[in-house]
């Protein structure tokens, strides 16, 4: 089913190291402002409520998030994504050869139930379908801890800045689509409804850098989830 799975984006980010070489050609398949955005997805993950324990990077690309938490101590990392070499530049960047990079063929988290504190999908929900999307978030649920919480940003159309990238010209639609990947419009109602489908809860809904974020925790008891 997923076998092609990834495939549109692994061939952007190689069209981006071609034009550009490798390094700057893999942080601007990540979006670019590599290090800025980096350093404020770690701050926001650290706002949150994660200090230290084990992380799952949804897309973790060529290592922005991994590189900014590097030096972090007792951080257990697991770096998804569906491109084997923004993956080994990841690995390369972040410099910690003890953290997981794997790559992905489907909305399928490779780690077990009740194993994560936090789980981040930063510009991931802006690019692939909404069952997708929710299909990540199950798995979210699944590998999360009590108490644990799911970090991701999104596109929403009742945001200005966002309708503006949602309704490119043409022109620029197939431009993003050959060297990025198209953009998806997500509203908060819709979040709601992934939290009420998957038994989280929606924390907070906020701004980053321009893309919103939502945060949807587990509660830390049933009696806690009831009360919600």
């Amino acid at each position: 089913m997923y076998g092609s799975y990834g495939a549109a984006y692994r061939r952007a980010a190689l069209r981006q190291r071609f034009l550009r070489g490798r390094k700057r050609g893999d942080e601007a398949a990540v979006g670019g402002a590599f290090d800025e955005i980096g350093a404020r997805e770690a701050a926001l993950l650290r706002e949150c409520g994660f200090e230290s324990g084990s992380l799952i990077d949804i897309g973790c690309g060529a290592g922005r998030l991994a590189c900014a938490l590097a030096g972090a101590p007792g951080v257990t990392y697991l770096g998804l994504d569906v491109s084997p070499a923004l993956l080994e530049s990841a690995r390369q960047r972040s410099g910690r050869q003890d953290w997981r990079f794997e790559r992905v063929r489907g909305p399928v988290i490779p780690a077990p139930d009740a194993s994560a504190d936090a789980v981040t999908a930063f510009s991931v929900f802006t690019h692939i379908p909404e069952a997708e999307s929710l299909a990540y978030v199950r798995e979210a649920r699944r590998v999360l801890k009590p108490g644990g919480f799911l970090l991701f940003s999104f596109l929403d159309p009742d945001v200005a800045q966002h309708r503006a990238s949602l309704r490119a010209p043409w022109i620029e639609a197939v431009v993003t689509k050959l060297f990025w990947a198209p953009n998806v419009a997500t509203r908060a109602a819709d979040i709601a409804r992934w939290a009420d489908a998957t038994g989280l809860r929606v924390r907070n809904i906020g701004g980053l850098l321009g893309q919103s974020y939502a945060v949807l925790e587990l509660a830390q008891t049933p009696n806690d989830a009831g009360a919600a």
